[in-house]
C-alpha cells in the first residue's frame, strides 16, 4: 500500500522527470486521500518560495497515484472533479502493469511489476550492510534492466537509486553496488551516457 508520503515522492519524481524544463522544478503542495488513490496537487518550487504571481503555474492539472500500485495518471479536467478523478483512475491500470508511470523507459529497462518489485525491495533490505548509503531508507522498486540484476528504486526523498542486487548478505558498504541520483531525470541522463 502506497502511503501519503510515498505518493507525494512518486508524483514529484514523475512531474520533474517528465514535465520540468530547465530552471523549473515542481513540488507537491497537498495530497488528498480517496479510497483507492491519492489526489496530488503541485506547483512550481519558485512560486511556493516567492508567492509571486510571476512564478505561478497556469493550467497545471492534478495527478492521481494509485494506493495499490503507485501508478500515476493526470487528471484531465481543470479542477479535480469526480468525473476527472474517475477518468484518471481508469488510466492507472491493474497492478501487474507496473507500479509507477515512467514511459518511455530507456532502452533495456522495463517497469517493475508488483510481485517482482516487492521481492526486489525485500532483497535489497536483506543485502544492505548497516554502513551502506541506502541502509534504513524506505525504497520502492520502479524499474528493472532486462538483461541484468540492475534495479531502479525510488527513495522517499524523491531521489532514485540504481542498484545491482547480489542476492547475498553483504559485509561492506561497497555492495550491492549502487548509484544515487537527485531525480529520475538525472538517472535518465546517466543511462543515456550524457553524465
Amino acid at each position: 500500500m502506497i502511503s501519503r508520503t510515498e505518493a507525494a515522492a512518486i508524483a514529484e519524481a514523475h512531474l520533474n522527470s517528465n514535465y520540468a524544463t530547465e530552471g523549473t522544478r515542481f513540488v507537491v503542495k497537498d495530497v488528498n486521500e480517496r479510497p483507492s488513490l491519492w489526489v496530488v496537487f503541485y506547483d512550481s518550487e519558485a512560486h511556493v518560495k516567492s508567492q509571486s504571481f510571476l512564478d505561478q503555474l497556469a493550467g497545471n492539472r492534478s495527478l492521481v497515484v494509485s494506493k495499490a500500485t503507485g501508478n500515476v495518471a493526470v487528471i484531465t479536467t481543470p479542477a479535480p472533479t469526480e468525473a476527472g478523478i474517475a477518468a484518471a483512475e481508469a488510466k492507472l491500470g491493474p497492478a501487474e502493469n507496473g507500479r509507477i508511470c515512467m514511459d518511455p523507459l530507456p532502452e533495456g529497462w522495463h517497469p517493475a511489476e508488483s510481485r517482482a518489485a516487492k521481492a526486489a525491495e525485500t532483497e535489497l533490505t536483506r543485502e544492505l550492510h548497516h554502513s551502506h548509503a541506502l541502509y534504513g531508507l524506505k525504497t520502492m522498486a520502479i524499474a528493472r534492466r532486462r538483461d541484468s540484476d540492475e534495479w531502479l528504486f525510488l527513495l522517499e526523498s524523491g531521489q532514485v537509486a540504481q542498484v545491482h542486487l547480489t542476492y547475498a548478505v553483504e559485509s561492506t558498504s561497497a555492495w550491492p553496488r549502487s548509484r544515487i541520483f537527485s531525480d529520475e531525470s538525472q538517472w535518465r541522463q546517466s543511462v543515456a551516457g550524457s553524465i
